[in-house]
């Protein structure tokens, strides 16, 4: 059904296979976006492989290639989620959703990189159903490395980290860093914000 729906969108996602490991789960589908030559090489992939699957074995579901250059959505004022939604990609925040960028932004310009994050973080604006995985350096969306007065490397990359998806109404779940803060492994969901009742006017 509809309701049951679920979503992963890939960015970058080169030659990754979790669209074949986890495409036999019922009502997932994968949207996986890369430049046009590697989205081509990559659907060819997976095609030879589903034709080599014995007949008598479930196959796992098609994932959906995007052939898209990321630095666009600055170069030519493009809209990440309008380029996946024309692909069947439900851009609403109606369903649940997993978005992971993994070694991606370091390759962006920053323009790019900061309206990239800053439109998918508006998926969650209605629905606390989006989470959300980077596994990258994240210095061109403001996140710097290195540590300072708050602590060691690993402490402050954490520090700046939840300061910055607070700023965008996240909250920071899990965390790990390495090379001084370099790269950070960060898991995200969106921010509940429970009223004080004391502090409600009546």
């Amino acid at each position: 059904s509809a309701s049951s729906r679920r979503q992963v969108l890939v960015l970058g996602s080169g030659y990754d296979t979790r669209c074949l490991r986890y495409g036999k789960q019922p009502f997932l589908d994968f949207y996986c976006v890369d430049l046009p030559s590697v989205a081509s090489n990559s659907q060819k992939i997976i095609d030879r492989y589903m034709s080599e699957i014995p007949s008598d074995s479930s196959e796992p579901k098609q994932p959906t290639f995007i052939d898209f250059n990321l630095n666009d959505v600055f170069n030519k004022n493009e809209s990440i989620l309008h380029v996946v939604s024309k692909s069947g990609f439900v851009a609403d925040g109606s369903i649940p959703t997993m978005i992971i960028c993994e070694a991606v932004l370091f390759y962006l310009i920053p323009d790019a990189a900061q309206k990239i994050t800053t439109e998918l973080f508006q998926l969650s604006s209605s629905s606390s159903s989006s989470r959300y995985c980077f596994t990258d350096n994240l210095s061109k969306v403001g996140v710097t490395p290195g540590g300072g007065p708050g602590g060691p490397p690993q402490v402050v990359a954490r520090t700046r980290c939840e300061s910055w998806l607070k700023g965008n109404n996240k909250e920071l779940i899990e965390h790990d860093s390495i090379w001084g803060g370099a790269i950070h492994f960060v898991g995200a969901k969106e921010r509940i914000i429970i009223e004080d009742a004391t502090s409600a006017s009546f």
